[in-house]
């Protein structure tokens, strides 16, 4: 009998050891849905009259507020599942989270390759010629290669208040919360850390976490960024509301132009 327990052991053991086993990491992935609740901008506000007396010169000082060319915004909340599929996506079991923790990605990238390695902290500082360069995002066309969006390029002028620089922190000056994208760390306090950015809350301090990722792919149509949210749990907004996750991301509204970006989104929770 003693044998007989034995060999089905073995036989388990083996038959276990037979599975191939996939690798545990998550990987970002499409939301379910995206529904968009509403859009809007800036009210223009009146105008303001002087009257004119011939033969008077008069001194102005005008303070004004104007809309950005280079930026869009995003606001959301976010709710999600934790399950536990085959690979034709059968649920074994699953754990809805209401108020989950992650990332949400956002990126102008047909494809994203999210394997170990591939997804870094962007470092406009590295002046490898085939690397995304600072200037290459903030301009529009991009240099050299006539594709007005193929980097996603915000139109921005070196000297203009609302570019690239002068939005998020250089790289490895500002300190950010650390996560994973798929089985890759991004480390926020050691290290080079990303570019980062924090939305405000309706006091304008800066609450929501904003960084921006770098995907290294093959070409210009496969080199990019990744402007990546790290997400609140119901954290009040810009505008006294309670919020999962506030962004920006790039977009040109220069010169007339009205062409938009498509944007892609993926979301990472746990």
């Amino acid at each position: 009998m003693k044998r007989v327990h034995a060999l089905i052991i073995l036989v388990l053991i083996l038959s276990i050891l037979s599975i191939p086993f996939v690798l545990a990491t998550t990987t970002p992935e499409g939301p379910q849905t995206l529904t968009v609740v509403n859009s809007s901008r800036r009210t223009p506000a009146p105008s303001s009259s002087l009257q004119a007396t011939a033969g008077n010169v008069t001194h102005l000082n005008i303070a004004a507020n104007t809309v950005t060319q280079s930026w869009q915004g995003f606001v959301g909340n976010i709710t999600g599942t934790i399950t536990l599929d085959d690979s034709r996506n059968n649920t074994l079991y699953d754990w809805q989270a209401a108020d989950p923790e992650g990332e949400i990605y956002a990126t102008y990238l047909q494809t994203v390759d999210w394997s170990l390695g591939n997804v870094q902290c962007w470092n406009w500082t590295h002046t490898v010629a085939s690397y995304l360069q600072l200037v290459e995002l903030e301009t529009n066309p991009a240099a050299g290669d006539g594709a007005p969006n193929v980097y996603g390029g915000i139109g921005a002028l070196a000297d203009d208040p609302d570019g690239v620089n002068e939005t998020f922190t250089a790289p490895g000056l500002g300190m950010h919360a650390s996560f994973y994208v798929g089985s890759q760390l991004i480390n926020g306090s050691l290290g080079p850390s990303c570019p980062i950015t924090r939305l405000y809350n309706s006091t304008g301090q800066g609450t929501f976490q904003e960084v921006i990722l770098y995907h290294d792919g093959t070409g210009a149509s496969n080199d990019g960024v990744i402007y990546t949210a790290i997400i609140n749990q119901s954290v009040i907004g810009y505008d006294t509301q309670r919020w999962d996750f506030e962004m920006i991301v790039g977009e040109n509204g220069h010169e007339g132009d009205v062409t938009p970006i498509t944007y892609y989104f993926y979301v990472e929770l746990q």
